[in-house]
């Protein structure tokens, strides 16, 4: 089993601050009265806490409203931008964003969350020059080194990403995104020893972490250990169901042990879950011809 699917980075962390209220003085835009102040802060930290709960819609609303009444608040920019991109709304996150630091020009968290955007966008200079911008500002942001510890991965770059990566960790041992990721960089240069105590580091601090034991899971298959495989490939659907590599990387381990039925049913729901990625479909049709039986995608 190659290891051509295990270099799949994780974005770093969101950080959702308790602010409000922070404006620039420019005379285009003046500072909410107080009373609008007070109210602007109830309806950011009502906002915040529907992100939470995973309701970004009226996260949104909460934010926007706030901007209506506030329009000098950068910390709301800010906060509706990291909503933006976690409904995968980039183009709106970047414009928040980008507001948010004319308003707050040294607000490394702003910084940091361009630049994850931005490499999600694929603009990996500009990305870079925001994670170098964030350090400068704050040089303990574990937050920034994981990041461009993941663009550092994404070009190839593996030695600068393991010292960002280790860099985080320095700065935070209780991390798990950056031992999860620094495994995944393990796994790509094929240290699956490295990458299996990086995963299990990851799991121990984070227990619900479906991507570290994907991870894992993917290890013990590279290494020929199929069962234990399984174990923590059922653990990752099991903490989420609709997470398609996980199906897709039990469907080779069950390939591995011969179970092609059972192979073909995993490879199914992967490619239910996320019907644009070619490698899903060819692996249907290979395990369909040697069953003779149609794929199913549906």
């Amino acid at each position: 089993m190659k290891n051509s699917t295990a270099c799949l980075l994780v974005a770093s962390a969101t950080v959702f601050l308790l602010l409000a209220g922070c404006s620039r003085n420019l005379a285009a835009i003046r500072p909410a009265p107080a009373g609008n102040q007070a109210l602007s802060e109830e309806w950011l930290n009502r906002g915040i806490a529907h992100v939470i709960e995973g309701e970004y819609q009226k996260a949104i609303s909460d934010f926007s409203k706030i901007l209506e009444i506030d329009p000098a608040n950068g910390s709301c920019y800010y906060h509706r931008a990291l909503v933006w991109s976690r409904v995968g709304n980039f183009e709106r996150a970047l414009a928040d964003l980008d507001d948010a630091l004319a308003l707050q020009p040294e607000n490394a968290h702003a910084f940091t969350e361009r630049a994850i955007v931005l490499v999600k966008t694929g603009e990996y200079e500009q990305a870079d020059s925001d994670f170098a911008k964030a350090l400068e500002i704050n040089p303990l942001n574990e937050k920034a080194y994981n990041g461009r510890g993941v663009l550092r991965a994404k070009t190839g770059e593996y030695d600068l990403a393991i010292a960002d990566f280790d860099k985080a960790i320095g700065l935070n041992p209780g991390y798990d995104r950056s031992y999860n990721n620094r495994a995944i960089v393990w796994t790509c240069t094929s240290d699956y020893s490295r990458a299996l105590s990086d995963y299990t580091t990851s799991i121990r601090l984070n227990p619900a972490n479906a991507v570290a034991y994907n991870g894992r899971g993917l290890i013990w298959a590279l290494k020929g250990i199929p069962k234990r495989a399984l174990a923590d490939l059922n653990r990752a659907i099991e903490i989420d169901p609709a997470y398609a590599q996980a199906y897709f990387n039990r469907a080779r381990t069950w390939k591995q042990l011969g179970s092609l039925e059972l192979a073909l049913s995993d490879i199914e729901k992967a490619m239910r879950l996320a019907p644009e990625k070619k490698e899903y479909k060819d692996m249907a049709a290979y395990l369909a011809s040697r069953l003779k039986a149609p794929a199913n995608p549906l």
